[in-house]
């Protein structure tokens, strides 16, 4: 069972202390956690090509027939599993309305505004693991970027994964281990079900799962869990039970929660820090300081919008003609496969397209988002913010930050740029002051990587259909040098001419937000420290017999917190 409770307990006792100092951007941070921390529920992810079996399985665990097993791929969503006596289904509406559905093979219509179904069942299965929601998705390789979507909204949110294999098919399709490559940088807990074994005499069912295993280890470098079953197998619901148990709620837990209240922990001590060290000065120095620091922070502002501008010169436009070139000199290369797929089907051919496009974009758009992060940070000009008061020793706390940040990222917690050295770090947090903030606003931007990468992939889907609809006739009735003609001289040229077109508003978009997120988090600290020396000043016009005391009460409250 996941426990909540003591992260309650703990991010209560630092509102505590936070408004005692009238500290509220503390309290803010608190109201935040307490609504996500009750909200939180791991999910598990029933994965796998389209008809592999997933929902089959889940009926069996289940113990019922209440997953459609027979869906067309348009019919298709993402389906939660919450116990409860009283059955339903909720369709979860991309505006984040809910609405109550009598029969969800009815909704083929609706289903570009619902995001996901939450089903209601009374089951002791799902009632047995309350600490997990399980799901079941779409097929990833059902050539619906709607069903693409479905899956990302899951990543990065505390989740596990079952990859289901169909038996007959006898191995992992590209896809379901491409997928499992992206994952992997979120979650190690996946395990893997080969199913439908009764279609296969045991000695086959064994040297399928010796090679699927072999194959996973070659592709991931992860030994994962492989189990084999069928609907058929007695032991299948027993089977599927071990495999959750394998899962450590409490540990998805801790990475996606219990990190937040370390971070409220860590800024609530550093704003106590700020006091204790400013509460010896008198009113006029602290103005100064304030007075300072507002004019460092102008124009470290001012230097920002500079490095936007060269950003966006030297970096999106070079992003922009690499992602055209590498997309139009790969298709070209393809030009005689792709003209055997569309011979064969217009919409294989427009599945085709988008199969070799995705990782192209997925690459550029990680490339970017690393070259972009890294040129802004490495190249801003802080040297207004230097002397700022020596008491407050910036660099120490840049250094103490990193090791933080690299200790996650040692544990797969997050996922940082390649930016440079301990040594180069501390060499600049020492000299300017800042660099804490600008490395931890670095780790939090990379999170706009998956939601930029969506807007791009809608494109796909936007042109395609239509270019494909122009040379459907053609492809009819074409041999196949005719069609690699066709492709060469109209496909192509029309989808790099789409894309050129089109990447610019989502590459802007990206680089805006991730920009936005340094420069917002760098005034945060800022403002932070203003805030903190205010509160130190009016501390100052207390008596002076009060002084004493209220530097010890800081103290005990500093050791208090760092015992929470």
């Amino acid at each position: 069972m996941i426990n909540k409770q003591k992260n309650d307990e703990r991010i209560e006792l630092l509102r505590q202390i936070g408004d005692k100092y009238q500290l509220s951007d503390i309290g803010t941070n608190v109201d935040d956690f307490k609504k996500i921390n009750a909200e939180y529920h791991a999910h598990i992810l029933m994965v796998g090509g389209f008809s592999a079996g997933k929902s089959a399985l889940l009926n069996k665990y289940i113990g019922k027939s209440i997953l459609n097993e027979s869906q067309s791929p348009e019919t298709a969503f993402a389906s939660e599993l919450k116990f409860s006596e009283s059955e339903r289904i909720l369709a979860v509406l991309n505006d984040g309305n809910i609405e109550e559905v009598a029969d969800a093979n009815s909704l083929s219509s609706e289903s570009e505004k619902i995001s996901n179904l939450v089903y209601y069942v009374d089951s002791e299965n799902i009632k047995l693991h309350a600490d997990y929601t399980m799901v079941d998705t779409p097929g990833f390789d059902s050539g619906l970027e709607r069903h693409n979507q479905a899956l990302m909204q899951y990543i990065g949110k505390g989740t596990a994964y079952i990859l289901v294999v169909d038996c007959e098919r006898g191995t992992v399709s590209e896809s379901a281990l491409n997928f499992l490559n992206e994952v992997i940088n979120y979650s190690t807990d996946i395990a893997v079900v080969i199913t439908k074994c009764d279609k296969k005499i045991p000695s086959e069912v064994e040297k399928i799962r010796e090679y699927i295993s072999n194959l996973l280890l070659a592709n991931t470098g992860m030994e994962l869990p492989v189990i084999t079953t069928s609907i058929f197998d007695e032991d299948v619901v027993e089977k599927l039970n071990k495999l959750v148990v394998g899962f450590d709620a409490q540990y998805l837990y801790d990475k996606n929660i219990t990190s937040q209240v370390d971070y409220i922990k860590e800024l609530l001590i550093k704003s106590l820090t700020v006091i204790q060290s400013s509460a010896s000065c008198d009113t006029k120095t602290i103005e100064e300081e304030i007075a300072k620091r507002e004019e460092a922070k102008n124009v470290l502002l001012k230097n920002i919008e500079e490095k936007r501008r060269k950003i966006r010169s030297d970096v999106r436009n070079t992003m922009k003609s690499t992602i055209i070139a590498d997309v139009s000199s790969t298709l070209e290369s393809q030009v005689n496969a792709l003209a055997r797929v569309a011979l064969t089907s217009p919409d294989m051919l427009q599945q085709r397209l988008v199969e070799i496009v995705r990782p192209i974009l997925i690459r550029h758009i990680e490339e970017y988002t690393e070259i972009s992060t890294a040129s802004f940070v490495k190249g801003l000009n802080v040297s207004s913010l230097e002397n700022l008061g020596e008491d407050i020793n910036i660099g120490e706390t840049l250094t103490n930050i990193y090791e933080k940040i690299k200790d996650m990222t040692d544990r797969k917690m997050i996922k940082m740029p390649n930016l440079g050295k301990a040594g180069n770090l501390a060499e600049v947090g020492s000299k300017t002051g800042l660099g804490s903030t600008l490395y931890r606003s670095v780790t939090s931007a990379l999170a706009i990587t998956t939601s930029a990468i969506a807007p791009i992939f809608e494109l796909l889907i936007v042109f395609l259909p239509d270019i494909i609809n122009l040379l459907k006739g053609l492809f009819s009735e074409s041999k196949e040098d005719k069609a690699a003609n066709a492709i060469r001289k109209d496909v192509i040229p029309q989808v790099v001419s789409k894309l050129n077109n089109e990447l610019d508003t989502p590459l802007q978009e990206m680089e805006s937000q991730m920009i936005e997120g340094v420069v917002a988090t760098i005034q945060e600290l800022i403002d932070t420290e203003n805030k903190a020396l205010e509160v130190a000043k009016m501390q100052l016009t207390d008596e002076l017999e009060k002084h004493s005391h209220f530097l010890n009460g800081i103290q005990e409250d500093i050791d208090f917190v760092k015992g929470v």
